[in-house]
């Protein structure tokens, strides 16, 4: 692509890719960018124009075309099934945690999954990249929204995994409030140490229509207790699968071998080292 020459340009087409939902098409975008600012440049600058009118002269003459092709884009390029380790990695890079979370919400399960695959395999350089405060986030909103779409399949049954990830969830947040001595909103009758136990936390559950008893809730908790997600051997909605159901997790497992492989490191990552 050629060096940027200013900030500017990346914001530009960054701004055009995240308004269309085009994650993985940053670096097309950009291509684009740096097309149009050549092309706008001598125009700019030959007008006799302050440099402030020249820039804005620029920003103008940039975006519009930009936005146009990225309106004729799809998520992916022509020929593609799922977006490149680069595609994903470039994107990771530019968008920040508020970003992802709204692309996030409009991907489908293929992206949503491919999104997961990725950050799962390449978990340790992204977290060195990234920080490990907007790493996590982004992992979290990937499986809560791989999980909303698995539960909208009509006639599917499987574990409702979702169940230990808002267990683990009410629990932290009661204890830590608890904690830090947190007082209480306004109505809320129960202390934060009554909200983190199992009773409340099955209450709070069984709201969705369906039971949750506090011994599933006890037995989630012990289990998460016992075993962190750091220490599990396996990804974060394998780990989730365990904590609610081990039998079913087990039977998940059983069911991998005739699965496809999971996805290969990113080879940049490697090169780096």
């Amino acid at each position: 692509m050629g060096s940027i020459p200013s900030d500017k340009l990346c914001e530009i087409a960054d701004a055009v890719a995240f308004g269309l939902e085009l994650p993985w098409r940053v670096e097309d975008l950009r291509i684009k960018d740096l097309e149009e600012y050549r092309a706008a440049k001598h125009r700019a600058t030959s007008s006799g124009r302050s440099r402030e009118q020249a820039s804005a002269q620029m920003d103008q003459l940039i975006r519009e075309p930009v936005m146009k092709a990225g309106e004729r884009m799809d998520q992916l390029a022509f020929g593609q099934s799922e977006p490149t380790d680069k595609q994903i990695r470039v994107a990771l890079l530019t968008f920040s945690v508020g970003q992802w979370r709204i692309l996030i919400d409009g991907f489908g399960q293929s992206h949503t999954d491919t999104l997961l695959a990725y950050l799962h395999t390449n978990k340790g350089p992204l977290e060195n990249r990234l920080g490990r405060s907007n790493f996590g986030p982004i992992q979290a909103h990937g499986i809560r929204r791989h999980l909303l779409l698995r539960w909208d399949q009509p006639g599917t049954r499987f574990v409702v995994v979702t169940d230990a990830y808002e267990v683990a969830r009410i629990h932290k947040t009661a204890r830590q409030r608890n904690i830090g001595m947190t007082p209480k909103p306004p109505g809320q009758q129960r202390s934060w140490d009554e909200m983190s136990r199992p009773n409340h936390i099955s209450e709070r559950l069984s709201m969705l229509k369906r039971k949750v008893t506090p011994y599933t809730v006890r037995e989630i908790l012990k289990r998460m207790k016992q075993t962190s997600p750091y220490d599990f051997d396996g990804s974060i909605l394998d780990y989730l699968m365990w904590a609610t159901d081990p039998t079913a997790y087990e039977r998940e497992l059983s069911a991998r071998a005739t699965a496809e492989p999971p996805r290969d490191p990113d080879p940049f990552f490697s090169s780096e080292n």
